[in-house]
């Protein structure tokens, strides 16, 4: 099945986790963790140079607190299917709605988006921090394979 299609197939919740878990305790941020674990398990083919992309946005912008690098990194893959390749490209529809289901999805089950909120404020360093991410990475690869299934034949 080509590589666009892989998202249709059933994604193995533990594999995904695991895969991204190890990932994410070997030093990797939580949105690096996210789209090299989504990049594999859906078969995007991103090379090593997309991937810098995402180097900024742990603790929530390079320490800002903002946007929470998991819910990032999972709007950069959704772009990835769903965004424009060119300047000569209509936007795609799905694009949009898709990112602010993912916000509200996030959200509901994490408690929010902002990364200075969901970690109540703990140290960059406490030990409880990384494993409060552990848990919105995990629920960030769910929720993105669940929308791109859901809207893939929208």
């Amino acid at each position: 099945m080509a590589g666009e299609d892989k998202c249709m197939m059933s994604v193995n919740y533990n594999e995904l986790n695991d895969y991204a878990m190890d990932l994410f305790h070997k030093g990797f941020t939580c949105a690096e963790a996210v789209m090299y674990t989504l990049n594999k398990f859906l078969d995007l083919r991103l090379d090593e140079k997309t991937f810098a992309m995402c180097s900024g946005f742990p603790w929530g912008l390079g320490g800002g607190g903002c946007i929470c690098g998991a819910l990032a990194g999972s709007s950069m893959i959704i772009g990835t299917k769903y965004g424009r390749k060119s300047f000569n490209e209509t936007r795609d529809d799905k694009c949009f709605p898709i990112n602010k289901e993912l916000h509200d999805e996030f959200k509901k089950a994490c408690g929010g988006t902002c990364c200075r909120v969901l970690m109540h404020g703990l140290d960059r360093d406490d030990p409880k921090r990384k494993e409060n991410c552990s848990g919105y990475v995990k629920n960030a690869l769910k929720i993105t394979v669940d929308l791109l299934n859901k809207y893939e034949n929208m």
